[in-house]
């Protein structure tokens, strides 16, 4: 299921509450695009997660070394841009013309709370 809500916090918040509505169980695990997303995700799963429902795993595509600390249900990509960047600047020394897919594996984040 992919709900392409944006960025917003209040979007993302939106959302859950649509999918928490139509459904009597919510995902296992959510993956959120940016940490904007994460806060709206997050703001209802603390004030309005009905309490009878498992809180879901987590997933961020955006590091951030504070939000790690609100949940321990967080796991975050952590983005490797200096081996981004070296990639760009070796195309950008080959002079390379046209299109080529290269791909920078991200380093996987848990909460320093994950037991």
């Amino acid at each position: 299921l992919i709900l392409p809500v944006g960025y917003a916090a209040e979007r993302a918040e939106q959302a859950i509450m649509r999918l928490a509505a139509a459904s009597p169980r919510l995902p296992a695990g959510i993956f959120v695009n940016s940490t904007s997303a994460l806060e709206g995700i997050m703001r209802w799963l603390k004030l309005r997660r009905p309490e009878s429902a498992p809180a879901p795993h987590v997933g961020s595509f955006d590091w951030d070394p504070f939000a790690g600390l609100v949940d321990r249900n967080i796991t975050m990509a952590r983005q490797d841009v200096p081996a981004m960047l070296d990639v760009l600047f070796e195309m950008m020394a080959a002079k390379e013309q046209g299109n080529r897919k290269v791909e920078v594996p991200v380093r996987m984040v848990p909460s320093p709370y994950a037991a």
